[in-house]
């Protein structure tokens, strides 16, 4: 009964602002407003394309509660957000709260022009239950409903080919990549590692033999895993190639398993030039699974004519079988991105802490006194001293020594310590504990 006087209700918009009888509901559609919304805002050049989006008046509880005695409709026609009760159509004082529905509910009179004709649609969307399920209804003509139908595949098949770009990404429940951009969340924090040179060589290197290793049979796919303890870079390193390689390659940035793959498999269709990065593998990498052993080498690898270059990091290298890490095109190469060695250190040094230290400071006075640490310690350091002697110098940062800067950093690391050895809201006043806990600067340190 609620059904059939849901749709009784929608002819009459549509006769009312159309004129015309010859109209059809569309249940369960493969519509959303936002589908709508999105093609109002596009404003692509098409002879038929949407006008107009308005708001009908109309509060779908009230009809529910007018149409229905069945308890559990009434009950489930109600949303339960932030702890109230909402209209499907919320009052002027609920649409202060922030519901966090993409869905736009109610009842929407949408014109589509043709050639200077008028096309109407009545688009009808409400939420039902605990788990905001939608229901959405369409009344329109069936020859309109066709010619949308095809503007939203044909939008469909032209977001699904990759671009050249930084991206990171999501599937839906039909299997579709939707890329989002990712470039601008990228800082670009340059990583001074000895290890850098040899990965984009090998990135290079692979680019350039693709064509070759076409040729020999292959499926023009390289795999690395990079390895290193948390602070050694890897995020940074990730960073700089990625943004040197964005104007020729879909890059993606993909936090999950199937992400990567769907990919890999739509820039190997339209042969696209592809680099992936899948950060904390060990978290996908399931030997057992015969789909994920047969991504990293097998028949569901997918050809890329361009290229396919994957980069896997792990904090772990523990927790990844040896039948994944130590089989050739599962994982091609294995780089161990170390802690830094004096060289590099002293450079890491130099460029975090002259950024505000004054020129004659004797960067020779600490030299070789950090290696065998990593850049996001020696960055956490110059954050500390810089910090310290604004307040404690007003910023006069050239009575900044290296006894000042050791100063700086037993004070901070006291409370490491201590918040190391916190127990269940106690310190443990008795221990030998000797573990590292952020620097170990050695006592030669001091003069």
């Amino acid at each position: 009964m609620l059904l059939a006087e849901l749709h009784e209700l929608m002819h009459d918009y549509y006769k009312h602002v159309s004129g015309k009888k010859d109209a059809m509901i569309f249940t369960k559609p493969p519509l959303s407003f936002s589908f709508f919304n999105d093609e109002l805002k596009t404003k692509r050049k098409s002879s038929f394309f949407i006008k107009s989006i308005n708001s009908i008046d109309f509060n779908i509880q009230d009809f529910v509660y007018a149409n229905t005695e069945d308890t559990d409709i009434k009950k489930e026609s109600r949303i339960r957000q932030t702890g109230k009760n909402i209209n499907l159509k919320p009052s002027k004082k609920e649409k202060k709260i922030k519901l966090n529905i993409v869905e736009k509910t109610g009842v929407q009179h949408i014109i589509f022009s043709e050639k200077n004709i008028e096309h109407h649609i009545i688009y009808l969307s409400f939420l039902t239950g605990e788990r905001l399920d939608i229901h959405n209804f369409v009344c329109c003509s069936l020859d309109v409903y066709e010619k949308i139908l095809t503007i939203k595949n044909k939008n469909k098949s032209r977001q699904s080919i990759p671009k050249m770009g930084i991206y990171t990404g999501s599937v839906d429940q039909a299997g579709n990549l939707k890329y989002i951009p990712f470039e601008h969340q990228i800082l670009e924090k340059p990583i001074i590692h000895n290890i850098k040179t040899e990965i984009l060589k090998d990135i290079e290197y692979f680019y350039e033999t693709v064509p070759i290793l076409i040729k020999e049979g292959e499926k023009g796919t390289r795999k690395i895993l990079i390895a290193g303890i948390q602070g050694t870079g890897k995020s940074s390193l990730i960073n700089e190639i990625v943004l040197k390689y964005k104007n020729s390659h879909c890059i993606l940035i993909a936090t999950q398993l199937d992400v990567l793959a769907k990919h890999q498999q739509l820039c190997g269709k339209y042969n696209i030039p592809c680099l992936s990065v899948l950060e904390d593998c060990e978290n996908f990498f399931d030997d057992n699974n015969s789909n994920i052993l047969n991504f990293l080498s097998g028949a569901l690898e997918p050809l890329n004519s361009k290229g396919s270059y994957t980069i896997f990091t792990t904090n772990h290298p523990d927790r990844i079988s040896d039948r994944i890490k130590y089989r050739p095109e599962r994982i091609d190469d294995v780089f161990i991105l170390s802690t830094l060695n004096k060289n590099d250190s002293h450079e890491v040094f130099y460029f975090y802490f002259s950024k505000f230290l004054t020129k004659d400071f004797d960067y020779n006075s600490i030299k070789d006194l950090f290696d065998g640490y990593t850049g996001a310690e020696i960055m956490k350091l110059a954050s500390d001293v810089k910090k310290e002697a604004a307040y404690e110098y007003k910023g006069d940062y050239s009575r900044v020594d290296k006894n000042y800067i050791f100063k700086i950093f037993s004070k901070n690391n006291e409370k490491y310590k201590k918040l190391k050895l916190i127990d269940t809201g106690k310190i443990k006043t008795n221990t030998n504990s000797t573990e590292r806990i952020g620097f170990n600067i050695a006592s030669n340190f001091l003069e």
